[in-house]
């Protein structure tokens, strides 16, 4: 257990030194402006102040949700392009350990990205948000942030296993937006694309969002937790399974692709 914290500490420094940069973070928050001020002007015109206040908690998921999956989704692959990944399989040092402190970072450096998406949407819309109900959309904002990272953790394995190249994270990025609820309510897509949305679990979580925010019944907000909760398990075990799948094909003749 100590070990595993001592490399979660270990690559969570690396990372904060590798990605703290004035000129990222400045260009980030630049980035981060127009679509955030575009999703609250539409929603400002629907009439729809519950919505407004949705897109002011969901925009900075945005903005972690593609942190996450393109720093997790190229970390094994780095590590096997750097020629680095023999010494983890030596050591006792988990790669789930490594690319957890990694995410960790780029999460403490998304709070600016954060800050400023919930400022747009208070400027924009001139308005501040009506909760009904406090006590869950906390946990729910917590527990969906955490399954950003979850679902971010299969990617790596996949990328590898895929031969995934640059353009790789473009669909994959664009998809999570669109089905996982973070811009708009799942209910308020096509049926079909909710269907699609409920294999990933931010769907469910991002729903008691919503009920947060609306006062919905506890007894859905539930619901929509334990379900989120036993899909995350799901994308755990699997992103397991795949690593494991990588480590035995680097340790018996050296291939990665399937």
């Amino acid at each position: 257990m100590k070990s595993t914290i001592r490399a979660m500490y270990a690559s969570f420094y690396n990372q904060m030194k590798v990605r703290l940069s004035l000129i990222r973070i400045t260009l980030g928050l630049i980035a981060a402006i127009p679509n955030t001020a575009i999703w609250t002007w539409i929603a400002v015109q629907s009439g729809n102040r519950d919505l407004v206040t949705y897109i002011m908690f969901g925009s900075p998921l945005v903005a972690i949700w593609a942190t996450a999956a393109f720093v997790l989704g190229w970390a094994l692959g780095n590590e096997i392009d750097n020629q680095t990944y023999p010494f983890i399989l030596l050591s006792r040092t988990s790669m789930l350990s490594v690319m957890m402190g990694r995410m960790l970072a780029e999460m403490v450096l998304a709070i600016p990205y954060g800050l400023l998406a919930s400022s747009v949407v208070l400027v924009v819309s001139r308005q501040f948000p009506e909760i009904a109900n406090y006590w869950t959309l906390i946990p729910s904002l917590i527990l969906v942030v955490l399954e950003l990272v979850v679902v971010s953790l299969i990617l790596a394995p996949l990328v590898v296993l895929v031969q995934g190249r640059g353009g790789f994270f473009n669909a994959i990025i664009s998809l999570g937006i669109a089905l996982g609820g973070f811009v708009y309510p799942i209910s308020r897509l096509p049926q079909a694309l909710q269907v699609a949305a409920r294999f990933l679990p931010m769907s469910w979580v991002m729903d008691s969002v919503w009920y947060s925010i609306r006062g919905g019944a506890l007894n859905k907000i539930l619901l929509s937790w334990g379900m989120s909760v036993l899909v995350a398990g799901c994308y755990l075990y699997i992103s397991y399974a795949f690593m494991k799948f990588v480590e035995k094909r680097v340790r018996i003749n050296g291939s990665i692709g399937i």
